[in-house]
């Protein structure tokens, strides 16, 4: 009898972290722009950026940030990427700021930019995508894309 009611009790628990855990996430996915890249230092084969991310939080809760991590691609080719451990709070319906150090490996974007000669009026598609972790090691996954479009100088 006592070893069934412990049973019900764990179950019963279980049942409530799990819906606790479910209420907390937030309710739209968030939006993650690139508020700034900044050059920091430059070697033989990459070169280092701050990549400075807005988050905005469009829920009713609390975002409590411990991690990020960022993938940097161009025209699907992976050319950088960088991690930061974080403690940021992001009030609900509100924005805050992460910095993470990227690093950019010349010798891919060279690749890239090999495959790209002579393709002035294609559209170059840059992807911008990662995880921003709360505490639990829950992952909050964002996507930001762009389509960069040069044009022939003096209309060559």
């Amino acid at each position: 009898m006592v070893s069934r009611l412990k049973s019900w009790l764990l179950a019963g628990l279980a049942v409530f972290l799990l819906a606790a855990c479910a209420g907390s996430q937030p309710n739209e996915p968030l939006r993650v722009s690139v508020a700034q890249f900044q050059p920091l230092s430059q070697t033989g084969a990459e070169n280092r950026y701050r990549l400075d991310l807005r988050v905005h939080n469009p829920s009713r809760w609390v975002l409590h940030l411990i991690g990020a991590d960022v993938k940097l691609l161009l025209q699907g080719k992976p050319i950088g990427s960088g991690v930061a451990a974080l403690d940021l709070n992001v009030a609900a319906f509100g924005e805050g700021t992460v910095s993470i150090e990227v690093g950019v490996h010349e010798l891919q974007t060279l690749r890239q930019a090999i495959g790209l000669y002579g393709a002035a009026d294609r559209p170059l598609s840059i992807v911008l995508t990662g995880n921003l972790t709360r505490p639990g090691l829950l992952a909050l996954p964002y996507r930001s894309e762009a389509d960069l479009r040069f044009s022939a100088a003096n209309g060559r």
